[in-house]
């Protein structure tokens, strides 16, 4: 009886299996296994933001995904967000907002809120991270309300 791994991960409700056959163990043939996941984070307008994604075995290719679309290295590039050969997606200048302004480019108008997820891949199989949100902290306003006086 040869030893096997199962390995599963949740992608959008649905239920993937990998079962990886273990006889003889490189990084190439190594089940990919989360040691950092990224995290939600509330994040000020124009403040930089890294996510991390570490993986083992580290040889693992890392990718991104926001709101469920790959974010290849060009819509990467478009939208101000760097991806690092270590697993780290970087924001250097955090968004929330779309312009309408036609001056404004389509990279600088597409805001950087949403759900992102890393994945890692290697022969062996895939894990996809769980979600981590980034959204815009937002300014409170509050009204101050003087009595009148008799």
């Amino acid at each position: 009886m040869i030893p096997c791994f199962l390995v599963f991960s949740n992608i959008n409700t649905a239920i993937t299996f990998f079962v990886v056959d273990t006889g003889v163990m490189t990084s190439a043939t190594m089940v990919p296994r989360f040691t950092v996941e990224p995290q939600s984070s509330i994040v000020r307008t124009g403040s930089s933001v890294a996510l991390t994604c570490a993986v083992e075995p580290q040889t693992a290719n890392i990718r991104w995904a926001l709101n469920g679309s790959t974010i290849s290295s060009q819509v990467a590039r478009r939208r101000g967000i760097e991806l690092t050969r270590d697993g780290q997606l970087l924001i250097s200048a955090f968004n929330r907002f779309s312009s309408s302004s036609s001056s404004v480019s389509a990279a600088s108008r597409a805001g950087h809120d949403g759900v992102y997820q890393c994945a890692a891949v290697t022969q062996a199989g895939v894990i996809v991270s769980s979600e981590a949100t980034l959204q815009t902290a937002c300014k409170l306003f509050h009204t101050v309300s003087r009595k009148k006086r008799a």
